[in-house]
């Protein structure tokens, strides 16, 4: 009897649903990636703007207009933070900045970005650009990688989610008016640790949900996040988890950041945890051995004649 709570209390303790995950997801209790979204429903299915996708660097066009460009000036500095799991990822989330973003992006471009609409009064003169602030709100991790660059995935990516400023739009809610700003992650020193992350995954949560999250000391500049050259790739594409909501600005940077094998092995071993269709029935912690599920991210999608456009700044 003892060695079977000993066992259950192991596989708790091993149970970290598919780490590092979704676009504005709380709660993934309601899919999985055992189906690579094949069994994921909604727009998931019917959409033309989907992501992620794949960036064929050979084809992309400049985008030479600066006052359609998102601008990146300062990702932020926060406190408060803590990690948790949604269900299917891991989430750090935080209470306050400590030093406030300066993210702006165009309201009209058509060709690119949402049309993020600002009261919905303003009429503005041919030509007219009209540029509204976002916040980020929450970022995460994917392994391999979600979007590619010429049809090759990278072995992890963060995902750095933010939202048009509250007050600037009448037409967004909590799903819509999404801003993710994208990063690559590559070896370099297969041996050294990124030393961002070491601190982010020291320890990560035994169980679901916001309320069993972990406190993460001090604050974290949000800036480090990303790499130090800012030419990027812009898109109008999709969240990459039911319910697939479109609308979303992509900005996917084109130098990666590095990390080390044992991260990502460490990564690919939580997320390999989650129950698959080969544990549903899991009891005891040797039932259940990797691999299953070890990546958590969504198959590329098709571009449908999306401009995709990049910027040197």
């Amino acid at each position: 009897m003892a060695s079977t709570s000993v066992f259950r209390l192991a596989l708790i303790a091993t149970l970290l649903a598919a780490a590092f995950a979704a676009e504005f997801v709380e709660d993934a209790s309601g899919f999985n990636y055992d189906r690579n979204g094949d069994d994921w429903e909604g727009l998931c299915q019917t959409g033309e703007e989907q992501s992620p996708i794949n960036i064929d660097t050979s084809e992309e066009v400049e985008l030479d207009d600066p006052e359609l460009k998102v601008i990146v000036e300062d990702v932020g500095e926060v406190e408060g933070m803590s990690i948790f799991s949604t269900g299917a990822a891991l989430e750090v989330i935080w209470e306050d900045f400590s030093r406030k973003p300066n993210i702006t992006v165009a309201a009209q471009d058509g060709d690119i970005y949402t049309i993020f609409s600002k009261n919905g009064t303003k009429a503005l003169e041919a030509g007219d650009v009209e540029r509204l602030t976002a916040e980020p709100i929450q970022f995460h991790f994917h392994a391999p990688s979600e979007n590619a660059f010429d049809g090759r995935l990278a072995p992890l990516c963060v995902h750095i989610v933010c939202k048009i400023s509250e007050g600037q739009s009448d037409i967004c809610d909590e799903e819509t008016c999404l801003v993710v700003l994208g990063v690559h992650y590559e070896y370099d020193d297969p041996e050294e640790d990124n030393e961002i992350l070491a601190p982010l995954w020291e320890e990560l949560p035994k169980e679901v949900g916001k309320e069993n999250g972990i406190a993460i000391n001090g604050t974290l500049d949000l800036n480090t996040l990303l790499p130090k050259n800012r030419e990027h790739f812009t898109w109008k594409g999709s969240l990459t988890t039911p319910p697939c909501t479109e609308g979303v600005l992509w900005v996917m940077y084109s130098e990666p950041v590095f990390v080390s094998t044992a991260q990502v092995n460490a990564h690919q071993q939580a997320a390999a945890f989650a129950v698959g269709p080969d544990c549903a029935n899991v009891t005891e912690a040797g039932d259940c051995d990797p691999p299953r599920q070890a990546g958590n991210h969504r198959p590329i999608q098709p571009h449908n004649g999306r401009v995709i456009r990049m910027s040197e700044t």
